[in-house]
């Protein structure tokens, strides 16, 4: 259930940032079937005895969160780079574990 509401929050935030489908209408039908999907899961697993109200909404807003929030912070905030202007993460040179932050301060 929680692996339902991640990728509704995914979808949702490709489709509002970018026009997949051409429209924003037809990008936000998207997005509503895909969280109605997620709904009628977590709704399922109540009514199967699976899960409790508590642990749908919980699992559900944090499924949510982190498949909206994350394409966003990583992919759009920036206004389409990666990381803000004048810093970025990079992995260290070859042979060595770990990352180096750079930018200009």
């Amino acid at each position: 259930m929680n692996e339902a509401f991640t990728a509704a929050g995914l979808s949702c935030a490709h489709h509002t940032h970018l026009p997949i489908y051409g429209t924003r209408l037809a990008d936000a039908l998207a997005c509503a079937r895909d969280l109605t999907l997620a709904a009628a899961d977590a709704i399922l697993r109540i009514m199967g005895d699976r899960h409790y109200l508590t642990d749908v909404l919980a699992g559900g807003s944090i499924g949510f969160a982190f498949g909206y929030g994350l394409p966003v912070v990583l992919h759009y905030a920036w206004g389409g780079r990666a990381s803000p202007p004048g810093f970025a993460i990079e992995p260290m040179a070859v042979g060595r574990l770990g990352v180096v932050a750079t930018g200009s301060f």
